[in-house]
């Protein structure tokens, strides 16, 4: 079993305020139509949500990095978000951890 814990993030392209995430998770192809279900990441045997911010120092300039937030899907929300599916074959996207 390997390891690595990869997380896959896009753009976030519906950002309006500073404290929403720069990056979040893509869209699960497999959505039913009119459900906005996203692709989560596996830790373990659990579900995570994960969001991005671009790393800032601390005069607020853009370092270049992301940080990642993976926040544990309840029961319900894992069932309201396709149960979490994972594509780790769109590596072009994927932070390693």
């Amino acid at each position: 079993m390997e390891e690595a814990i990869w997380v896959n993030v896009i753009p976030n392209e519906k950002k309006t305020e500073e404290k929403h995430p720069d990056w979040v998770a893509p869209k699960n192809p497999k959505s039913p139509e009119g459900k906005n279900w996203t692709i989560g990441v596996k830790v373990g045997g659990s579900w995570y949500s994960q969001a991005g911010w671009n790393t800032k120092d601390d005069s607020g300039q853009p370092t270049g990095g992301i940080t990642i937030k993976l926040t544990p899907n309840s029961t319900n929300a894992a069932s309201s978000s396709g149960g979490g599916q994972h594509l780790l074959h769109h590596k072009r996207h994927l932070l390693k951890m």
